[in-house]
């Protein structure tokens, strides 16, 4: 098998319980599926094992559309050995009872993500040790700069794609469905990563950013790990309730409407841009101060049209929202002695 070839269907380290091979032969299957880990957009996650070795194996199935290769599956072959990268192990197509051709790859499983370890800790009102922090920052770091020396761009760097290792306390990024090499092309989607961990760049609609998107990123997580909450949280005001007929007639369509609008939005590919964004903006200035003229005229050079017809310098230039040194907010929930843990955070979000 050449991993990734869909004409390969179903053959190659194995099938999962319950799906055929292309072929229509019966065998069984050489994974069975334990528990589901996660799910998402686009497929679910599963510990699985081994029916022959029993080993435990982590197992990505997701509706494969088209004939060519997936873009996870390209960036899993082009980080296989990179430090703190998740590694895949093989990949299988099998065909659904409906007919439906289904992509399995097939991971080293890591039991927890830094996400789950952040909420457990908030949940339990104690903060993360100041040793494991920085060796998470360590590991990745390391990851990333292993990513960016590829010239790749894992584009949606947060908790949730941070796999972590209670045991050995070893990190893997992993996701790389939104990761790319940003030499393949000179322009790039910009309604890309989770917003609260969104590059100004990416908010401003730019289609030219590069490997920097992911260092933002990782300084909203190291103060999150600080936090246990996230760093940066813009969100739209509620809007002022009127109490009159036409509002409480018109509750349940608006509702429904509402619901059938997520529901759209989160089969599209990506996070996509919404009234939340300006105020993601907001939110940034609030704790970094606004930006200069020069700044704000650099964004906007390489910024989408919508954003150019906001007239952003104009607006910044009316009220301008001091700067705050994140070193000193951060600092009373850093241990004497560790104050160099805010170092890295100040230059990532600077």
């Amino acid at each position: 098998m050449q991993p990734g070839r869909p004409s390969d269907s179903g053959r190659g380290r194995g099938d999962a319980e319950g799906s055929a091979a292309t072929t229509g032969a019966t065998r069984p299957p050489r994974y069975i599926l334990k528990q589901l880990l996660g799910s998402g957009t686009f497929g679910k996650c599963y510990v699985a094992t081994g029916t022959s070795t029993n080993e435990l194996v982590a197992i990505k199935k997701r509706p494969k559309w088209g004939g060519g290769v997936s873009r996870e599956q390209v960036m899993l072959e082009l980080v296989k050995g990179l430090p703190h990268c998740v590694q895949m192990e093989g990949v299988v197509y099998t065909h659904s009872p409906r007919q439906i051709l289904t992509q399995h790859i097939v991971m080293q499983c890591v039991p927890s993500t830094l996400g789950q370890l952040i909420r457990r800790h908030r949940a339990e009102r104690r903060p993360l040790p100041s040793d494991l922090i920085r060796s998470i920052a360590r590991q990745l770091v390391a990851a990333l700069h292993a990513l960016h020396q590829q010239n790749i761009a894992h584009r949606d760097i947060k908790p949730e794609n941070i796999l972590f290792d209670p045991k050995t306390r070893d990190i893997f990024i992993c996701d790389l469905g939104c990761a790319k090499s940003l030499s393949d092309s000179p322009h790039h989607m910009p309604y890309i990563c989770s917003r609260p961990y969104r590059a100004p760049e990416l908010l401003f609609g730019s289609m030219t950013y590069n490997e920097s998107v992911d260092v933002w990123s990782t300084g909203c997580i190291l103060a999150e790990m600080l936090l246990l909450s996230p760093l940066f949280v813009g969100r739209k005001p509620p809007q002022p309730q009127h109490d009159n007929k036409d509002n409480n007639d018109n509750k349940d369509n608006k509702e429904r409407d509402d619901g059938r609008h997520k529901r759209k939005r989160n089969r599209m590919e990506g996070p996509q841009a919404g009234d939340d964004e300006p105020y993601q903006i907001l939110r940034i200035c609030q704790v970094l101060g606004t930006p200069t003229r020069a700044e704000t005229e650099e964004l906007t050079a390489s910024a989408g049209e919508l954003i150019k017809s906001l007239e952003l310098p104009a607006v910044f230039a009316s009220e301008r929202l001091a700067a705050t040194d994140l070193r000193r907010v951060l600092a009373p929930l850093v241990p004497p002695g560790e104050e160099g843990l805010l170092d890295p955070i100040h230059r990532c979000v600077k």
